[in-house]
């Protein structure tokens, strides 16, 4: 007479363990058009891993929150996305395409205005799937720093766009009308301002007395 024994053991429980991080691969120095970023990354449970970059456009930090002047606004978000991470014993690799606003990436003319970042910050961290779920419920519109914020598992780099009078022409698909065209002529043909200076800048908010 013989006597089997079955057990039943969860596939889960003998799974190799495996680290969660994301790391950036390629950190540009200036963010042009449709750059491509690589990132690395490894869950060990389902999870959501969660890319923006934010920051003050033209120096707005300095407009203070109206009911409290002591607070600084938040910065504003410029680019998103959002992607899921499941259980992996490799690390795997994404590419994401930064498709900033064209007024931060092509050189301005009379359709784009001169718009500069201060303080820009590119953002990832990973966030529990419940956490995600319940943030969504809450709130109408998604709170990128607020998730930011509550992440065990996040990194932020500074980053720049180049200089307005250093970007690539943007080139207009669209039809123009004859008063556009020659606005457009006209803007092409003038001589372009450079930025003011930092030193400078900061001499005309703080003259100095001698």
């Amino acid at each position: 007479q013989f006597l089997f024994s079955f057990q039943f053991v969860n596939s889960q429980d003998v799974r190799p363990h495996v680290r969660t991080f994301v790391t950036i691969l390629n950190n540009p120095e200036f963010v042009t058009e449709n750059y491509k970023l690589n990132l690395q990354y490894q869950c060990s449970h389902p999870a959501i891993i969660v890319l923006f970059i934010d920051g003050y456009e033209n120096e707005d930090k300095i407009f203070r929150n109206e009911t409290n002047p002591l607070i600084a606004n938040p910065p504003q978000t410029l680019f998103q996305h959002v992607w899921t991470c499941l259980y992996s014993v490799d690390a795997k690799q994404i590419t994401v395409r930064l498709n900033l606003p064209r007024k931060f990436v092509y050189k301005p003319n009379f359709l784009t205005p001169v718009s500069t970042l201060e303080e820009m910050k590119l953002k990832v961290c990973i966030i529990e799937v419940k956490t995600w779920e319940q943030h969504n419920q809450l709130n109408p519109h998604i709170n990128y720093q607020a998730l930011f914020g509550s992440s065990k598992i996040k990194l932020q780099l500074p980053m720049k766009t180049l200089p307005p009078l250093d970007r690539k022409r943007s080139v207009c698909k669209c039809c123009l009308s004859w008063p556009a065209t020659v606005l457009n002529k006209v803007w092409q043909k003038s001589l372009g301002k450079s930025m003011p200076e930092d030193e400078c800048t900061d001499i005309v908010k703080h003259p100095m007395l001698a």
